[in-house]
């Protein structure tokens, strides 16, 4: 399912797992620092929730959807 056939309920739902995703990847990413292996995979998978995110944020803010300040707030962490 792509996200434009979300209603807007399920996007806003998806994007706080997004959220919740990325947040326990970068702790993740902390922890793994004496394994170079894991370190590649939990980039890559932090990577990956990050572009999810953003293309969810995207497509909520393209719907108009009044959107919570930790959206703004935790986007403001990825820079």
């Amino acid at each position: 399912m792509t996200h434009n056939q979300l209603t807007d309920h399920a996007l806003l739902s998806k994007l706080d797992q997004s959220i919740r995703q990325c947040k326990l990847l970068q702790i993740y990413l902390k922890d793994v620092h004496d394994d170079y292996g894991k370190i590649k995979v939990a980039k890559l998978k932090f990577e990956f929730a990050k572009h999810e995110y953003a293309t969810l944020l995207r497509e909520a803010k393209t719907r108009k959807l009044k959107i919570d300040e930790q959206h703004s707030m935790f986007k403001m962490l990825f820079h």
